[in-house]
């Protein structure tokens, strides 16, 4: 079998294989690749041919991503998927090793992913390192405590005021958000063509503040609800987003205050989404968690020097990849991180998924000696927790 980056005559067959792979058609539309490009370099792509068929897709966008008090470049795993004919013959394996090295050779010292299957990725040394909420509401039975302030709501017109809306609205700060540029917001985030809508409206977006100069966002779409006897909506909620308590208040209140709501329906949340906190009557809210961002330390002195910490941490640390290991010296105070390999016995042993759980800052050293996941005195362990905190949580706004 042959491992290499496809060539232009090839993006339909590598689309192809990865709608069947993914449950959807057997065969796409021919595309002729000016979109796929702009957002995904071919020299960023692995196929693997098979007696020169292409039975499995795999590639990484080139990201820049932000990481606790600063962001480094990452490698964005995606579209992984193998022809079910040719599964259990090592090719994950292949391709995922030829991203990484790719990567490497790239000085991305990260690589992160959204995992389709959860139980597939560990292995490869992806820790899943954010969580997310997923609301159903039922209309008309939430709204927003009249306690809180709540700015005004504004619609935007499509095209450019709302791409301009978003650039000044994306985050700095907020660990696991990766910086859309202008060509990612037209090619993937705002597109929107009707055979992606499933039966729903257009988007429509709002923003509290001004037009020029907005403090908040909110991205949606409107559905009828055939299934209702009386008139009725549902409503999609794909990204929302406030800068001020006022603006969260105002987008939340708009939202949950449209007219004919039988259902509105918001997932890829934060798990710090105020709404729980400013809303009427919260339990009204069906809410469930579940992984979002898994990532690997593909540098692991770089990727920790990379990143800031909340407490001063020094340890030996032994990192297992399968049956090799390395083992590095951190140490982390005022004056900054050190981390460099060493032949010095090891404080704390653990796999590398485990440092990509903890790196986005939501760390669970504690949690994974109490599992017997990694070896560690409990007390440096609850110290290693403190330093790899961060104050934000970390939190994905979309899935690549």
């Amino acid at each position: 079998m042959e491992v290499r980056p496809i060539k232009r005559d090839e993006i339909s067959a590598f689309r192809t294989t990865i709608s069947g792979a993914f449950g959807g058609e057997a065969q796409v539309a021919d595309d002729p690749g000016d979109r796929f490009v702009a957002k995904l370099p071919l020299d960023r792509t692995r196929a693997v041919f098979s007696d020169g068929r292409l039975v499995a897709t795999s590639g990484t966008f080139p990201l820049v991503m932000n990481v606790p008090g600063g962001s480094i470049r990452c490698a964005g795993t995606t579209m992984v998927s193998v022809l079910p004919t040719h599964r259990r013959r090592g090719i994950l394996r292949s391709m995922i090793a030829a991203l990484h090295q790719d990567a490497r050779e790239r000085e991305e010292p990260i690589a992160a992913l959204w995992a389709s299957e959860s139980g597939i990725y560990g292995r490869f040394g992806y820790g899943a390192a954010s969580d997310m909420l997923n609301f159903t509401i039922p209309g008309k039975r939430m709204g927003i405590d009249p306690t809180y302030d709540a700015d005004p709501v504004t619609l935007l017109e499509p095209g450019p005021e709302t791409t301009a809306a978003f650039r000044a609205l994306e985050s700095r700060d907020r660990p696991g958000w990766f910086q859309r540029s202008e060509t990612w917001l037209e090619v993937a985030t705002l597109r929107d063509v009707p055979e992606d809508r499933d039966g729903a409206t257009a988007y429509r977006t709002a923003v509290t503040g001004s037009r020029n100069n907005p403090t908040g966002l909110v991205r949606y779409r409107m559905k009828e609800d055939t299934d209702s006897f009386h008139p009725g909506i549902q409503v999609g909620v794909s990204e929302l987003w406030g800068t001020t308590p006022a603006a969260w208040a105002g987008l939340w209140g708009f939202v949950l205050g449209i007219d004919l709501i039988t259902t509105i329906t918001a997932d890829i949340r934060p798990v710090d989404d105020p709404l729980l906190t400013i809303s009427t009557e919260p339990r009204r809210a069906k809410t469930t968690i579940t992984d979002s961002l898994w990532v690997v330390l593909l540098d692991v002195g770089q990727a920790l020097i990379g990143r800031r910490y909340s407490a001063p941490f020094a340890a030996t640390i032994e990192v297992r990849d399968g049956e090799s290991s390395e083992v590095w010296r951190l140490e982390m105070d005022r004056d900054g991180t050190k981390c460099e390999p060493t032949k010095t016995s090891p404080d704390a042993t653990m796999d590398r998924r485990h440092l990509g759980e903890a790196y986005m800052g939501r760390p669970r050293f504690s949690q994974n000696v109490r599992a017997g996941a990694i070896e560690m005195d409990p007390d440096l362990a609850a110290a290693a927790d403190q330093a790899f905190h961060w104050h934000i949580p970390p939190f994905t706004p979309e899935i690549f």
